[in-house]
């Protein structure tokens, strides 16, 4: 800033990065008003349909969302996107990861039905720019797939998550934590689907990997994650019809 001046495009930039790393330590209320700035400047600076203007539009969104502010975020996130589409094209990186971006915020807003065509747009487009075994594509199949079994479509997630299990067991090895959540995610519909014995089998695949491969904090205890595991198995054994053998692994993740 000093030698640049404030308003300079890389005095912007670092303005911006400097948000995203408040945000990225819990700091949200710091990271708003940075990104605040750095969208003020930037829409003064380069203009308000400007690419780097379009990104921090974008970045702050994703820090109002953080703060739990939905009603701000969401016009913020959908101004971003249209905006996008118009100066840099349907097809472009920043404009797909916007479209993912407010699909995954309505998701978490429980609007399945608003986000289930988004995250499908997401998917078709990175198809056919990125190819089908590129990682964004294969992060949208994942986001889909998460997306029809929140509205109990377990049959149409079921192929989704073992195309995604196959990716990542080849690029991220079987015991990554990413492939672990996908076959804890895979099981999760097997019994919805009351597959129950191929979904027991997954989860105590999932469950003895992450005590393997995830430590807990404090010595002689269980990470969460391991936690949740060994509760999703007890009540795939309870759904079973097995309630005697899944009440002491109930007790164990209590």
């Amino acid at each position: 800033q000093s030698a640049l001046g404030p308003e300079h495009p890389h005095t912007l930039a670092s303005r911006d990065q400097l948000a995203a790393c408040l945000q990225a330590q819990g700091l949200f209320a710091a990271a708003e008003s940075a990104f605040r700035q750095a969208l003020e400047l930037r829409r003064r600076v380069l203009g308000a349909a400007h690419p780097d203007s379009l990104a921090s539009m974008g970045h702050l969104a994703a820090c109002l969302r953080a703060l739990g502010r939905h009603d701000e975020a969401e016009p913020v996130f959908r101004r971003t996107l249209e905006l996008q589409r118009a100066v840099l094209g349907p097809e472009h990186p920043h404009t797909l990861a916007s479209i993912s971006s407010l699909a995954g915020f309505l998701r978490s807003r429980r609007q399945f039905a608003e986000a289930e065509p988004l995250y499908r747009q997401a998917l078709a487009l990175r198809e056919r720019v990125l190819g089908s075994d590129h990682r964004d594509t294969v992060g949208s199949v994942n986001a889909l797939a998460n997306c029809l079994r929140s509205l109990g479509r377990h049959e149409d997630a079921e192929p989704r998550y073992r195309a995604v299990r196959a990716w990542r067991e080849q690029w991220l090895g079987a015991e990554h934590p990413d492939t672990l959540t996908v076959l804890n995610n895979l099981a999760s519909c097997l019994q919805k689907l009351r597959r129950y014995q191929e979904a027991e089998d997954l989860f105590r695949k999932v469950l003895e990997a992450r005590k393997r491969v995830l430590k807990p904090k404090a010595p002689q205890a269980m990470h969460p994650h391991t936690v949740f595991s060994l509760s999703n198995l007890a009540c795939c054994i309870r759904d079973a019809g097995r309630p005697g053998e899944a009440e002491p692994l109930l007790r164990e993740a209590l």
